[in-house]
């Protein structure tokens, strides 16, 4: 060895561990130039990490011999010779090194060298050595042998991976290491790798127990759990987080390794970890992070074991510890976090992934508990529960809104400040996912509300109260917040804003301002000019300065959020004096480095380009490559490199010991914009539509390659402007003003670009449709498959192989078997898939959105391959009838609906199937639940119209028309939104089903209904307030009886004035309220479905005023509809 060459480099490192950063930099250089280039510094920096008596030097030595082994450890750069007796004197040096993270590091170089060597067979001594080791009578000895063969496992080293039943053996023993502790984590650590290179598909389970990996690694788990125990018995936190990760690990490695102890696991975490109030927050954060992640990995195993209740009671528990009331004024979502807050994060997770009787149910029977404590953080932690459940279940919400709401509003009028900003948060929540029934209680909440802000004694009460008066004034109608609420409401809003000085308080104000005009629409603009003169200000500041705060960013981009809102209100004539202005200013926010005003400048512009359509293209050669700069970023840039002074600052670091998490950093928020600047993406294609040309093929380029983000997020909004950019050029084709024919193959050819973008929108999404893990991104496939088929029949089904494709993904989601789905487990080891478990049949609305869409797909198949989809009938017929009979009551609504709409869309071609799905109605007619009743009754009534199977219609009539009694019922006005599990229980959406089913079935065979009975009861429950899809075959009903002169139609002349008095009101206010909200015609359904059945129904009019002067004329809205 080259004396001069050690004396140097011995004294470069001393520089490197130097107080002074310029030396750091300057010994930094040294190493890199003048060393680390040559291979001599192997033996070298050996040396040193063996011999020099400063254990710094020593540590710093050996991270930097590891990090060079890779590049020098060959015959070729060092002698055969050299590398030989490092070998040997690295393992016994490291045997005799005392100080433990020296120690450690020297067995990573270990491993280093072991992993080029040891696979070659050039060093064949090594794995008899250690497994001797781990068996030596010293403590010391055994820890060292234990902790190399970790790393080698670290460093995937194939002869331990081919190995692992001896390594199993030997770890039954060192995990129960009578002496050292030390030793014991290091195996629990080593198990931790043997279980990501075990693959349960490859082993045989009838092997015997000592030669089978997996009842191996399954036998050595309890020690597992005992090693945790003592390691956090010690205070040995570091240690204690390393096993966690262990368990997180394995997780996601192969279920079959521990299906057998997740409950055990999962109650161990929760009760003596996550509960135990008397150890350290960091312990009880990683036990509570298991269990999350336990909850995301493995939730269909944690549904089958129904430890939902268990898991949401105990976090409602963990949310209600007390902490310092002074702190919570002041604390925000970047603060530090606690297992309160994880807690509540358990919740949300809990109701996104199980069924709401395992995680709603019992949060709302601890509701009332919660909110008459005499303990003010379970009273505050029930309505943070709530806020943080209710987006996972809104429908189970819904149906008991009754007994919630009371509750918040006790809240709303809690003395204590804290539990009020809770109460106001689960109303936030609440108004966000339940619209309509928040929205029919505004005149019980909104005085509160108001009330709350006029007292408000801090800033965080009047935050939170202007956010749940933000998410309340969304769900009002325009007439509502017009007449009741704007014309107070918005002065003292601006009021407010033009006297506060706190930034984040006036952002909450200004989104109060933009969801007041949502609601309003044009009726806002009377107070437009004041508004966009107090809110202009806020979009002035220069985004790109320095010397601008955060908080003034984000009002900046807040701002820019209402003032899309302003847009969309009142319109584009209104709004247009400020466009140019604001384009330029929304522009500006592009080249902020701040992602989240990129965002809102993104949405502002989106929100134009909706509004003004074709005359946003001037502005395209600005705004359209600031969006494809944006898709040019990227996540990961800056995460795995560093710059000049980085790099020195990482000489002497071990990339080996970061966090797992910090391997995969990624810039989250920048994929958040990227899914934003998607969105505008899609509003500028449609908006502009031909102009966009010029740049649409470079835009299909960035939209295929986002359909493969990391983040569902983008490939969700990818694949929507692909489709959404396929029907908008669709609707400018030729073929599109014809009503697409049933058939396939089909025979329509498609001009350009409509082709292309079809081509790309059906091969980009069914590849991606087999592999995707996302259940929202697989819903979203489902969703525009269905819109696509809907707006223009067969030709997006493309050729037999991608129909073949499309079928199969489906079937899968159906079956419940799709890749997102099962991802969590996928394992038979024990010969019983996962999904045989024991199950109670029911899902957590997330997935039966994915159900319900999947079947919307069967249904416009069906429509759209008219007899070609007879042959493919059996084999979904076989999958929605078991919905349609299933445990779960959303399910059997769900596969009654499906088969509804199928027939629907089948028409006659359903005639052979006719008996069956006969049989399935009828006893889906007399349900309990009033949903799945509700849909039997539109399916029987299609069944009848459309089958040519006489006989088999004709003998069920009298048993239909008994079972739709209780649909006949007139409806209490507080139920008519809602749906019940009790028997007598109606609504208006199911009244309008029951009638529509009377009316094809009077219409098909009139002979068969006592029409003297039927019709004035049917008249009786007219006009409809729900379901106006209904109104058409009633309409027709009621005119062919006219046409016939049926005695009980005819005495019944006034009666059917009055209500079509009524329903033409109801038309010109929601076309008023289409108008108003600038949403363009046909975007809510209206109770005369097309022009044509209104123009039968003015004839029937005009007739009705000729035979009898003033009956209709009499009548204010009708008399100019027959002038």
């Amino acid at each position: 060895m080259d004396p001069q060459f050690l004396a140097s480099l011995e004294e470069t490192l001393k520089h490197v561990t130097a107080p002074s950063t310029e030396a750091i930099k300057l010994a930094s250089a040294k190493l890199q130039n003048d060393f680390y280039t040559n291979p001599k510094v192997i033996p070298a920096l050996v040396h040193l990490l063996q011999s020099h008596p400063d254990a710094q030097i020593r540590q710093l030595a050996g991270v930097e011999a590891r990090k060079l082994v890779g590049e020098f450890w060959t015959p070729e750069k060092l002698p055969e010779q050299e590398m030989t007796s490092i070998k040997t004197s690295i393992l016994q040096s490291t045997l005799q090194e005392q100080t433990p993270l020296v120690r450690h590091t020297s067995s990573r170089v270990i491993s280093a060298i072991a992993k080029i060597d040891v696979d070659e067979g050039k060093w064949n001594e090594l794995l008899p050595f250690l497994y001797q080791t781990c068996k030596s009578s010293s403590a010391a000895e055994r820890e060292v042998a234990v902790y190399i063969l970790y790393t080698l496992l670290e460093a995937d080293a194939d002869v331990l991976i081919d190995g692992s039943v001896e390594l199993l053996h030997l770890f039954s023993h060192t995990i129960n290491d009578p002496e050292s502790l030390q030793v014991r984590v290091s195996t629990v650590l080593g198990l931790g790798k043997v279980s990501e290179n075990i693959d349960t598909t490859a082993v045989d389970s009838k092997a015997p127990q000592d030669q089978n990996p997996v009842e191996l690694f399954r036998a050595l788990l309890p020690s597992a759990v005992e090693v945790l125990n003592q390691v956090i018995s010690s205070d040995d936190e570091k240690s204690a987080l390393q096993v966690f990760d262990v368990f997180s690990g394995l997780l996601v490695c192969d279920y079959a390794l521990i299906s057998k102890h997740m409950k055990d696991l999962v109650n161990f975490m929760l009760t003596n970890i996550a509960g135990q109030k008397q150890l350290s927050d960091e312990i009880r954060l990683a036990a509570l992070q298991f269990l999350l992640a336990a909850i995301r990995f493995k939730k269909n195993k944690i549904q089958s074991l129904k430890l939902g209740p268990v898991l949401t009671n105990a976090a409602l528990e963990i949310s209600a510890e007390p902490f310092d009331e002074e702190d919570d004024e002041t604390n925000n979502e970047d603060d530090e976090d606690t297992p309160a807050k994880r807690a509540l994060l358990m919740i949300d997770a809990l109701s996104s992934s199980l069924p709401p009787t395992q995680v709603m149910a019992p949060l709302l029977a601890a509701l009332p508990h919660c909110a008459s404590s005499q303990d003010i953080f379970q009273r505050r932690a029930g309505f943070l529960a709530l806020s943080q459940a209710v987006e996972g279940a809104p429908d189970f919400v819904a149906n008991q809104i009754s007994a919630v709401l009371p509750l918040v509003v006790q809240g709303l009028q809690d003395a204590n400040q804290m539990v009020k900003v809770s109460a106001l948060m689960a109303l936030a929540q609440l108004a966000g996912e339940l619209h309509d029934v928040i929205g029919e209680h505004h005149e019980a909440l909104l005085p509160l509300v108001f009330s709350i802000m006029d007292g408000a004694s801090s800033l965080k009460v009047g935050k939170s109260a202007c956010l749940a008066l933000d998410a309340i004034l969304e769900t009002l109608e325009a007439d509502i917040i017009t007449q009741k609420y704007l014309p107070e409401l918005i002065p003292k809003l601006l009021h407010l804003l033009n006297h506060t000085s706190d930034l984040t308080l006036k952002g909450s104000i200004v989104a109060a301002i933009a969801s007041a005009a949502f609601a309003a629409g044009k009726s806002f603009e009377p107070f437009f000019v004041h508004t966009i003169s107090a809110l202009e200000p806020f979009i002035r500041v220069s985004v790109t300065s320095e010397t601008v705060s955060e908080e003034e960013l984000t009002l900046c981009g807040i701002t820019l959020d209402a003032l899309s809102a302003l847009a969309g209100a009142v319109g584009k004539e209104t709004f247009r004096p400020y466009v140019q202005p604001l384009i330029e200013a929304a522009y500006k926010c592009l080249q902020s480095t701040q992602s989240r005003l990129k965002e809102c400048g993104f949405i502002f512009l989106g929100t134009l380009a909706r509004i003004y359509e074709t005359e946003f293209a001037p502005f395209l050669g600005m705004v359209v490559p600031a969006i494809f700069a944006s898709f040019d970023q990227d996540e990961f840039a800056g995460m795995g490199e560093e710059d000049d002074e980085a790099e020195d600052v990482n000489i002497g670091q071990d990339g080996d010991e970061e966090d797992l998490l910090n391997k995969f950093s990624v810039n989250s928020a920048l994929a958040i914009e990227k899914e934003i600047a998607t969105d505008t993406l899609g509003e500028i294609i449609v908006g502009t539509k031909e102009h966009f040309n010029t740049y649409l093929e470079q835009a299909i380029e960035h939209l295929k390659l986002l359909t493969d983000h990391f983040y569902e997020g983008i490939r969700k909004s990818a694949l929507i402007v692909l489709w959404r950019a396929y029907v908008t050029f669709y609707k400018q084709t030729p073929v599109s003003k014809q009503a697409w024919v049933p058939g396939f193959p089909s025979s329509v050819v498609l001009a350009e670009p409509a082709a292309t973008l079809l081509e790309v929108a059906r091969t980009t999404t069914l590849n991606l449709f087999s592999t995707e893990d996302d259940r929202s991104v697989a819903t979203i496939i489902c969703d525009h498959f269905v819109e696509a088929i809907r707006t223009s029949g067969p030709v997006v089904l493309g050729s037999q192989d991608d129909l073949e494709k499309l079928c199969s993904e489906v079937i899968l989601i159906l079956s419940k078997s799709h890749h997102c789905q099962v991802q969590d487990e996928d394992d038979i080891y024990d010969g019983v898939k996962p999904e045989e478990e024991e199950g109670d049949g029911e899902n957590a609305e997330y997935d039966e959105v994915l159900t319900d869409s999947a079947s919307d797909v069967v249904v416009q198949l069906a429509a759209a391959l008219g007899p070609q989809f007879l042959p493919l009938f059996p084999t979904f017929f076989g999958l929605v009838s078991k919905y349609a009979t299933s445990k779960s009551s959303q399910e059997r609504a769900s596969g009654i609906g499906a088969l509804s709409e199928i027939i629907n869309g089948l028409r006659s071609n359903v005639t052979q199937w006719t008996k069956e799905l006969m049989q399935l109605l009828l006893h889906a007619l007399g349900d309990a639940d009033l949903e799945v009743r509700s849909n039997a009754a539109y399916g029987v009534g299609l069944l009848i119209l459309y089958s040519d199977d006489v006989e088999t219609c004709k003998s069920h009539y009298t048993t239909v028309l008994q079972k739709l009694q209780r649909l006949l019922k007139k409806v209490d006005k507080k139920k008519r939104k809602s749906f019940g599990t009790e028997e007598e229980d109606n609504s208006a959406r199911s009244l309008a089903n029951a009638c529509g089913c009377v009316a094809r079935m009077s219409s098909k065979y009139p002979e068969l209904v006592p029409l003297a009975e039927v019709v004035p009861v049917l008249v009786s429950r007219l006009p409809l307030q729900d379901g106006f899809e209904e109104n058409t075959p009633i309409f027709e009903f009621i005119l062919k009886l006219f046409e016939q002169r049926e005695p009980s139609i005819v005495q019944l002349r006034a009666e059917i004035v009055q209500i079509f008095n009524e329903v033409f009101q109801k038309q010109a206010e929601l076309e008023k309220e289409e108008d108003n909200k600038n949403i363009g015609p046909g975007s809510i359904v209206k109770p005369f479905e097309n022009d044509e059945i209104r123009a039968k129904v003015v004839a029937l009019l005009k007739f009705l005023e000729q035979e009898q002067p003033g009956l209709v004329s009499s009548h204010p809205i009708l008399a100019p509809v027959i002038a």
